[in-house]
């Protein structure tokens, strides 16, 4: 029998339900998970490993839970896979999470982009979306283990330069050259606390985000080989009036997401530009992880599909994230981050 030793995360789930969640005596914690389908152990082998740690995880997560806080209800729900970030779960695991008062989602495929996140957010349940967090995320001086006082500085600025913002450029040495509004969109960050009544967000955390004005994006994205998980070859998106119209290059990561974004039948909302979003958490380095790659400080990522769940207006089955490195981001014609780095301490745009 195969047995695994979780004991070194022990501190970081401590640390996730105290610091990061503001557990109280009495609440109710629920550890939500996925697990693979028939259909997923035909996937590749690290997929299916990868996955599968990640429910293992979870149930380890929630055990040491239980003996740390015997005065709190802790529990664990496990449900099917989804097969994609943004696609609802089902019925009974939505009902189930209403009955909380904190959530940790451990899953593969992200339920932050989902109308059962909303519910539980409105009822004023706290929630730690992590989909795809990796064992090694929650190992002692990791990303996990960051301080989170200056992770939420720095997002609350960022946040704070892009809500009286109208225009936004982007522009990487690789060849991004991409331009859109976000005139009347609230900044937001993603601190890592998420310790009021219904508030939200990833662990690790570490990022200010806002929703492009749909239609307004034009020009070219290019994500680099490796700032994708299977990503081996330069991707190059080509962009029109808010909606992705041609990807190139990419090798068969780039087939597969062109099949599911521009295939015969796919839903043009998909195609949606649907975020910008700037990374703040030091710790965060693994490139080919989208939880935490959009979280690495500096960098900038585009999201496509669903906004309506952070200020946008466009509902989609579909959310993900496309991070570029060391970008040179202008607010209203004002370079702000040069080569990653945040240059101005000032608001930017409308007085």
């Amino acid at each position: 029998m195969i047995e695994f030793d979780f004991s070194a995360i022990r501190n970081a789930v401590v640390k996730m339900l105290t610091v990061n969640m503001g557990l109280k005596a009495g609440e109710r914690v629920l550890f939500l998970s996925d697990v693979p389908t028939m259909n997923d152990w035909y996937a590749g082998q690290d997929f299916i490993t990868d996955f599968s740690m990640r429910t293992l995880t979870t149930r380890a997560a929630c055990e040491i839970a239980k003996e740390e806080f015997p005065d709190n209800t802790v529990d664990l729900y496990l449900y099917p896979s989804c097969n994609g970030h943004g696609v609802e779960i089902p019925a009974d695991a939505a009902a189930k999470m209403l009955e909380y008062d904190v959530i940790i989602a451990i899953t593969t495929w992200s339920i932050s982009h989902t109308d059962a996140r909303s519910a539980a957010s409105a009822k004023g349940i706290r929630i730690a979306s992590c989909g795809n967090l990796e064992l090694n995320m929650l190992m002692p001086d990791n990303v996990i283990d960051a301080d989170y006082q200056k992770i939420a500085a720095k997002a609350c600025h960022i946040a704070d330069l892009l809500t009286p913002a109208k225009e936004v450029r982007l522009v990487t040495e690789a060849g991004t050259e991409l331009s859109f509004s976000i005139e009347g969109r609230k900044g937001l960050a993603d601190t890592g606390f998420y310790n009021t009544p219904g508030a939200w967000g990833n662990l690790p955390g570490g990022e200010a985000y806002t929703a492009p004005v749909e239609g307004t994006a034009n020009g070219t994205l290019v994500v680099l080989p490796h700032w994708a998980y299977g990503l081996d070859e330069r991707m190059e998106f080509t962009i029109q009036d808010g909606c992705i119209i041609k990807i190139d290059g990419g090798g068969k990561y780039c087939d597969d997401l062109r099949e599911h974004l521009l295939g015969a039948g796919s839903p043009h909302h998909r195609c949606n530009v649907a975020e910008l979003g700037i990374g703040t958490n030091y710790r965060a380095s693994k490139p080919d992880n989208v939880l935490e790659t959009e979280k690495i400080d500096g960098t900038v990522h585009i999201g496509f599909g669903d906004n309506a769940h952070f200020g946008g207006t466009v509902s989609s089955d579909y959310h993900d994230d496309m991070v570029v490195p060391e970008p040179d981001l202008y607010l209203d014609g004002q370079l702000v981050i040069q080569r990653g780095k945040l240059l101005r301490r000032r608001k930017i745009g409308r007085a």
